[in-house]
């Protein structure tokens, strides 16, 4: 999956923030899709309470 595919809200069950700072989506499926820097400000304000420390 390319990293500028949309996704939808609903598919997502978690947002892991890693030690390098970068951001994934955790869909129901399993996949774990890679965040964007740039579209960082946007997943922390519609996930913000999802979010959890992962590992690298």
């Amino acid at each position: 999956m390319h990293r500028s595919a949309p996704v939808q809200q609903s598919a997502v069950i978690g947002v892991l923030r890693h030690r390098s700072g970068s951001l994934s989506l955790q869909l129901a499926n399993g996949t774990a899709v890679l965040v964007g820097r740039t579209c960082h400000p946007v997943v922390r304000q519609q996930f913000r309470s999802a979010e959890s420390p992962a590992d690298p």
